[in-house]
């Protein structure tokens, strides 16, 4: 029949119940209380010895009991502490999900930079076996984007097709890249935009930045850039760029709005 042995150490009562019945006595439960906080503990403890209550009234088992509470009571606070940092990160995880949804940008707002838009419209064909529209097909789109703004800019510094042909002076595509966001898919109509972001007149070149936008999704699905070069096609080799042109990209990135559709 189980028996109860009771004793205190500095910072805790100890409540021991043990089978008398084996001899090798394995305590089946020891109870711990604080004094000073209301934390209580239980475990399981083994003693070898055939007077287990004579064995427990030694200032040994005191110290092995004492020993043992230590332990679990550092354990019990490394799980406490994991616990909360589980439930900080949980927390923080979710605040930063809702601050990037909250501030999540809209169309007019991605697009609101770029003062000429070109509007397409997604074909079947141009989805492939992946069923979502082809990586080339974003630097196509990016192309008549560029085609089209080239024609605006030509004419507002003179420089059409007869400039070219009296000079040998045009513009050339120096380097081109795309940084997909979202995957499209048929049926969509996409808006491409279109700014210059930087200038250098002397080096005879200028980048140009697109932002694609999808209607169906309502969110930024790619972004580009590329690097244009005023080549001589003659001297085959790059030019600085005349006045007129530079006036003519200023011109073009202010406020009023260009939208075409292709």
């Amino acid at each position: 029949m189980p028996s109860r042995y009771l004793f205190s150490l500095s910072s805790y009562d100890v409540d021991v119940c043990f089978d008398r019945a084996r001899r090798e006595r394995k305590v089946s439960e020891v109870r711990i209380r604080s004094k000073h906080t209301r934390v209580c503990l239980s475990f399981s403890l083994s003693l070898t010895h055939s007077r287990t209550p004579a064995m427990l009234a030694r200032p040994q088992a005191h110290t092995l009991v004492a020993v043992r509470i230590c332990q679990l009571a550092r354990s019990s606070s490394v799980q406490r502490r994991r616990q909360q940092h589980t439930a900080t990160s949980s927390a923080e995880q979710h605040q930063r999900t809702a601050a990037g949804k909250s501030q999540h940008p809209t169309v007019e707002q991605v697009l609101e930079p770029y003062r000429y838009r070109l509007r397409q419209r997604v074909r079947w064909g141009e989805m492939d076996a992946f069923q979502h529209l082809n990586n080339v097909v974003f630097f196509r789109y990016a192309e008549s984007a560029r085609i089209n703004f080239a024609r605006h800019y030509a004419e507002r510094a003179g420089l059409g097709r007869g400039f070219f042909d009296a000079t040998g002076l045009g513009p050339i595509l120096g380097a081109t890249s795309c940084q997909y966001k979202a995957p499209v898919v048929y049926p969509d109509v996409l808006t491409v935009g279109v700014r210059v972001a930087e200038i250098n007149a002397e080096r005879g070149s200028w980048i140009e930045k697109y932002a694609v936008v999808s209607q169906q999704q309502q969110r930024l699905v790619a972004t580009l850039d590329a690097t244009i070069v005023f080549f001589d096609y003659s001297l085959r080799r790059r030019t600085p760029l005349p006045p007129a042109l530079c006036e003519a990209f200023e011109h073009l990135a202010k406020p009023e709005v260009l939208i075409e559709e292709e």
